[in-house]
């Protein structure tokens, strides 16, 4: 830039240094000299920042306002009122999340909610998605981030919603009993576990919060979040499971000692020697990726869709529209450098109608790597609201084995890891005599 032209940005910026510009100091929850802004500039980004400076409030000739978030979080929203940017350099690691840093973007989300800046929520939405979606962070803490949002009462919402659905997808990763069951609140480890079809996941969680029930002093959870979680534990027939699953739970406060030994007995009753197989070089299928849809505003459009086998870039799921048998369409257009959701009646006579459109960001370093807009879709013709969408992989075909869960004697209780015995088999059949061989007494 030519010396002494400027643009609006950088003296915007410079501004906040200057005191004859700075009239008021946003302090935080955790105190601290505050931030230094000007009313007039935070008003003019926010409607709430207006009617507390120019509606006649205490804050309106008040050197210092007190603000109910975090100074970090403030220090963000400042900036971006003079700077028209979103900079969350200070709160994602390159190494992961902590657990504090996944609830200061959530409570910025939630901060940029309240203040009405829209670009804010959609910069934390598009980082957590990020985080989520493309495995940089590992899939236990998707519980911290429902566990967060669903604190204020949000949990009935699209992005709320979309998370939930990946550990739907996606629970022996989640909910592993070292890091997700932890971290979820009673409440929301019902609700999950409700939705889980995985018996044998559903009955190791259980077991878990159990145990962790048992060693505090002070139980964690509200007697009506109790009784959610053991009417989860009833619904569950412990005659499903396999020994080598029941050997990883243990009577507990889920399952009483007699619905354990109802199980075992069953099986005792029902083993049988099995019939000797040869053994068979397992065979597997490259799993398809989906896509998840949530918010959106026409109807039948939200759901699952499943990748298609010859264009990887295109998605398609089975529903009704307008009372009529259709097809929905997430497509990649190469030639127009952008992604469609379409609808598609299946009739002789019928065309493909566009409901929502995305431009392609451009591509990562990987080029096989399938990108689809989180957060960016556009109605168009008064399709609205616009959704959330994300690429859930499906989960690896080698799952850690049960064992990494903990075993547990049923007779002691005491927590193990060593690998069941392999029972003993008789042969199939009995052994032969060589011909000319004469048997003796």
């Amino acid at each position: 830039m030519k010396e002494g032209i400027t643009d609006l940005k950088s003296d915007m910026l410079a501004s906040m240094s200057d005191e004859k510009m700075i009239d008021c100091h946003l302090i935080g929850t955790d105190g601290g000299v505050g931030i230094p802004c000007s009313k007039f500039v935070l008003a003019t980004r926010s409607e709430v920042f207006k009617n507390m400076f120019y509606s006649g409030f205490l804050e309106q000739h008040a050197d210092r306002a007190p603000i109910a978030y975090p100074s970090k979080i403030i220090q963000i929203i400042v900036m971006y009122c003079y700077s028209d940017q979103v900079n969350l350099d200070s709160i994602p690691d390159d190494k992961g999340l902590t657990d504090q840093q996944v609830t200061l973007l959530v409570q910025l989300r939630d901060a940029a909610r309240f203040f009405g800046l829209g670009k804010i929520q959609q910069s934390v939405e598009e980082q957590v998605a990020e985080f989520v979606f493309r495995n940089k962070i590992g899939a236990e803490h998707v519980c911290s981030f429902l566990e967060e949002i669903m604190a204020p009462g949000e949990e009935d919402g699209p992005f709320w919603e979309i998370l939930f659905q990946f550990v739907l997808m996606k629970p022996e990763e989640c909910l592993h009993l070292d890091h997700g069951v932890m971290k979820c609140h009673p409440r929301l480890l019902a609700r999950l576990l409700e939705k889980i079809t995985d018996t044998s996941i559903v009955a190791r969680c259980l077991y878990a919060w159990s145990a962790q029930e048992s060693k505090e002093e002070a139980s964690a959870s509200t007697d009506q979040e109790k009784e959610m979680l053991l009417a989860v534990a009833r619904r569950i027939d412990l005659k499903q499971l396999s020994t080598k699953e029941l050997s990883s739970i243990g009577h507990c406060l889920a399952f009483s000692k007699d619905r354990m030994l109802e199980a075992y007995e069953h099986h005792g009753r029902i083993s049988q020697p099995q019939p000797f197989q040869p053994f068979r070089t397992p065979t597997f299928s490259s799993p398809k990726a989906t896509v998840y849809v949530a918010g959106a505003g026409v109807a039948g459009l939200n759901g699952l869709y499943m990748q298609c086998k010859n264009d990887k870039q295109r998605f398609v799921k089975d529903g009704i529209y307008g009372g009529l048998r259709s097809e929905f369409e997430i497509k990649y257009h190469s030639a127009d450098n952008k992604w469609c959701i379409s609808v598609l009646p299946k009739t002789e006579t019928s065309c493909p109608l566009q409901m929502y459109q995305a431009f392609e960001k451009p591509a990562g370093d990987k080029s096989h790597e399938i990108k689809i807009p989180f957060n960016h879709w556009v109605g168009l013709e008064g399709a609205k609201p616009a959704p959330y969408t994300a690429i859930i992989q499906p989960p690896n075909h080698f799952q850690p084995p049960l064992s990494t869960w903990g075993t547990v004697s049923f007779s002691t209780g005491v927590s193990s890891t060593a690998p069941d015995p392999q029972p003993q088999q008789r042969p199939p059949f009995p052994p032969l005599r060589r011909r000319g061989t004469r048997r003796f007494r």
